[in-house]
């Protein structure tokens, strides 16, 4: 049997394991984080093809002790249909009970499984919890080689960045800083329509360390010193990946976001991490519609765009899950003012 060996674990015993993803979203480090906001973490070990593999998985618990469990950028390898059942089963049966539904947010690159779902208990999602296609920077030959990749775009602004006195820095923990950044993220969120993460949330993702990830905040401003931007990232122990952003409206032609992602890039290169990943753009990715224009900056850097399917549920419970499929779905229409 391809899966076997599935037991929980304590968190100690799971920064020993080898998790089978190189994902900062199967780290101690997020599992501390969402435990703060509503999640409890459980962790897991398993043997695929005698390979031992670590596995977060976080619970979320709603009304009446309905439970909703969610495994963020995992499992990694060739798993087929049946792997994904017979791990599934397992882990629910060590799951406290009341979970209707265990979700998946496959990793990038992983290909669509082709068994007929019609006979199992697995679904494809309308909608993904993650984004289903990226942009990640190979620093594997060090940031000469990613210079090198950059398209005419990314140089250009880069170029405009420097001619326009754009600088660079570290937020020091600077509670100003970051006050200053975060009003600047809220106006960023209505110019952009995405939902932006409320502010304890922010702080948090600043101030948990582990041995596994660690997040920072870079600000850029402009020749007068005033804020023009800035980014967090994530850093793990072999992926970097960029959580939240925001910029000016009058600056962005300033170069400064382009000058962010490379200081993190280089930032990445410095910790050893072998991947920085843009972390989402356009299922199409081809420089249209709403996010044309996120598309056309995170394509500039050059890299590697990856896809990966939508989120995958295995469902215990069939009513439970379409209650909440239908609620989930709803929100997404109100987000996107399409209802």
């Amino acid at each position: 049997m391809a899966i076997s060996g599935v037991r929980r674990l304590d968190a100690a015993s799971f920064s020993g394991t080898t998790s089978g993803t190189t994902s900062p979203f199967q780290s101690l480090y997020w599992a501390r984080l969402k435990n703060s906001h509503g999640w409890t973490p459980c962790f897991f070990s398993y043997m695929h093809h005698d390979s031992p593999c670590g596995l977060l998985v976080l619970v979320r618990c709603f009304p009446l002790g309905q439970k909703l469990a969610y495994v963020p950028f995992a499992p990694e390898g060739c798993m087929t249909g049946v792997d994904m059942e017979v791990l599934s089963q397992a882990i629910l049966s060590l799951l406290p009970h009341g979970v209707f539904v265990l979700r998946y947010d496959l990793p990038w690159g992983t290909p669509g499984l082709q068994e007929d779902f019609r006979i199992s208990r697995l679904r494809s999602c309308k909608e993904s919890v993650q984004p289903v296609a990226t942009v990640r920077i190979s620093l594997h030959k060090g940031m000469s080689a990613v210079y090198q990749g950059f398209r005419q775009r990314c140089r250009r602004n880069l170029k405009k960045a420097v001619d326009n006195g754009i600088t660079i820095r570290h937020w020091e923990k600077n509670a100003t800083v970051l006050s200053q950044w975060y009003e600047l993220y809220l106006g960023t969120a209505r110019r952009d329509g995405f939902s932006p993460r409320p502010l304890p949330y922010i702080k948090d993702v600043l101030e948990v360390e582990e041995s596994d990830g660690q997040a920072d905040l870079y600000v850029a401003y402009d020749a007068n010193g005033d804020l023009a931007g800035g980014i967090i990232v994530l850093f793990g122990r072999q992926e970097a990946v960029y959580l939240h952003g925001s910029s000016r409206r009058d600056v962005f032609s300033m170069g400064a976001s382009w000058l962010l992602q490379v200081h993190a890039m280089e930032k990445a290169c410095e910790v050893g991490c072998k991947v920085y990943d843009l972390h989402g753009i356009s299922a199409s990715h081809d420089g249209r519609g709403h996010l044309g224009r996120l598309d056309l900056f995170k394509t500039s850097f050059g890299g590697e765009i990856i896809d990966r399917p939508a989120s995958l549920d295995f469902i215990r419970g069939r009513l439970r899950r379409r209650a909440y499929v239908m609620l989930e779905n709803l929100r997404y229409s109100v987000r996107r003012g399409t209802v």
